[in-house]
């Protein structure tokens, strides 16, 4: 929908005519800074219509995971609006690694793994936001993103994380089927990146669409080739449908 400050050429209109086809539009996003009252207002400010509740980011997912765990107290590795998230959907938000029952860890920029305190129990639940590598802005520029913080974690408590509340897994996506009462093949996923958009919606039983510079059912980025001659094998994940632009989104909706 938009890079940095920048809304994407033509999404506004895009998010209108897919309306128009009497379909539900919903936002879906990785960000840990921000709630969905806030997106809500950016996404307005750019010409785009939207709800705070068609919005679902890593932000509220990971909140919202933890307290369908059952867990009661989390420590945070985030922002403040994530910190505002846990606590918003009950639980207390501890300082003290040994009190708490889950970890949950969004983006920071350039977090310093040393900052973590000593005494994280074996059964407190790593809960990941994200595992974005990076994320776009203005100009072609890619930032670091959840995963660098994630990694820092992951090495400074020597163990993995258990689960992933935003892309590349599935639960958002279980959100939206319970909240709305849907099946997976109901859904077609829109995104922009391969290992995220596309990874969530086939892991999830959904269609997807996949906006990439390469249009094509099959562009040559998205396969291997096997070593039999003029033999090819698709890679995994692959989207159901490619496209150039945003903009193409609509006609390939009716092409699903």
């Amino acid at each position: 929908m938009y890079l940095g400050g920048e809304v994407v050429p033509g999404a506004p209109s895009v998010v209108e005519r897919v309306r128009e086809r009497e379909s539900r539009v919903l936002f879906l996003t990785n960000t840990t800074m921000n709630n969905p009252e806030h997106l809500r207002r950016r996404l307005s400010g750019l010409g785009i219509r939207a709800e705070a509740h068609e919005i679902y980011s890593s932000t509220t997912a990971a909140a919202r995971y933890a307290a369908e765990r059952g867990h009661r107290r989390a420590y945070v590795v985030g922002s403040a609006v994530l910190r505002a998230e846990v606590e918003a959907h009950g639980l207390r938000v501890t300082s003290r690694g040994d009190d708490a029952d889950c970890l949950v860890v969004g983006f920071v920029p350039d977090f310093d793994a040393a900052t973590l305190p000593d005494g994280f129990r074996p059964d407190c639940e790593f809960i990941a936001a994200n595992l974005d590598v990076d994320y776009p802005v203005e100009g072609g520029e890619r930032r670091p993103g959840c995963l660098q913080t994630v990694s820092r974690v992951a090495a400074r408590l020597g163990r993995g994380h258990d689960a992933v509340a935003g892309k590349p897994g599935t639960f958002m996506l279980e959100c939206v089927e319970a909240d709305l009462g849907l099946r997976p093949d109901e859904i077609v996923v829109v995104g922009d990146n391969l290992d995220s958009d596309v990874a969530m919606a086939q892991a999830a039983g959904c269609r997807s669409i996949l906006i990439s510079h390469e249009p094509g059912p099959l562009p040559s980025a998205f396969v291997a080739r096997d070593p039999r001659p003029g033999a090819v094998v698709a890679r995994d994940p692959l989207p159901s449908a490619v496209v150039a632009r945003l903009t193409d989104v609509p006609a390939a909706l009716e092409r699903l």
